[in-house]
């Protein structure tokens, strides 16, 4: 039983850790004005904002370089 919720949690935390990935190249991109804000509907451009989330991403992806398991 205790595997099996181990197994489970694993699942859910590999689903979140995607999602979390998943939003900070969403948010890149709507701060680079590839996708139109939703609540103008009109592309903004920020790119010190941009700028922080592929930061962030990059700093993702060198902290969990070999730690990663499909």
């Amino acid at each position: 039983m205790a595997e099996v919720q181990k197994t489970i949690l694993s699942g859910e935390l590999t689903q979140r850790f995607i999602e979390f990935v998943l939003m900070h190249a969403q948010n890149a991109a709507l701060f680079l004005g590839q996708i139109p804000n939703p609540k103008t509907g009109e592309p903004e451009v920020n790119l010190d904002l941009a700028r922080m989330f592929i930061d962030q991403l990059a700093m993702i992806q060198e902290k969990t370089r070999g730690n990663l398991t499909s």
